[in-house]
């Protein structure tokens, strides 16, 4: 019986080379994606428009125990389906990410966001809760989908 020592383990090499190249620059681009969104949420010059022709947006405040409040944002009833999508909100009186109130998302996976579900990947519903010191919030948010090879960002404001 013969084996290629060098062969097969050359072939395995060619065969990781792409797929560590497309993991690289999938994260990649979710990194940049990111940094732009952080950006442009920070700059005062940014346009805010409003949700309600892409998604209904529903919030709760609950009281726990020592002053702290559980706040629950809900975002559902996509009015078309959206794909590779990406959440982002950030507190309104941020200047800064790097100590900013609140900074949240939903930025690692793609996940389709659609009004039927039909695969694992699929949410008809998208919730955020976190803990806060008071009882309401004021969030500047942005959407962002792709449609044929583009990215599509929505900016809006949210109030609890």
């Amino acid at each position: 019986m013969c084996y290629n020592l060098y062969g097969d383990s050359m072939q395995k090499k060619w065969i990781l080379i792409p797929i560590i190249t497309l993991l690289f620059s999938c994260s990649q681009n979710k990194s940049d994606l990111y940094k732009k969104h952080i950006s442009n949420l920070l700059d005062d010059s940014c346009v805010f428009t409003n949700y309600d022709s892409y998604f209904d947006i529903t919030s709760k405040v609950q009281e726990l125990e020592n002053n702290k409040y559980k706040i629950s944002i809900l975002f559902s009833n996509p009015k078309n389906d959206y794909n590779d999508i990406t959440f982002l909100l950030l507190d309104n009186e941020a200047k800064d990410v790097t100590n900013a109130p609140m900074n949240l998302g939903y930025f690692n996976d793609s996940i389709n966001f659609v009004s039927v579900r039909s695969n694992t990947s699929d949410q008809i519903a998208i919730r955020f809760n976190f803990l806060s010191d008071k009882d309401n919030a004021h969030l500047k948010a942005v959407f962002s989908y792709k449609e044929t090879n583009t990215i599509n960002e929505l900016y809006f404001h949210i109030d609890v």
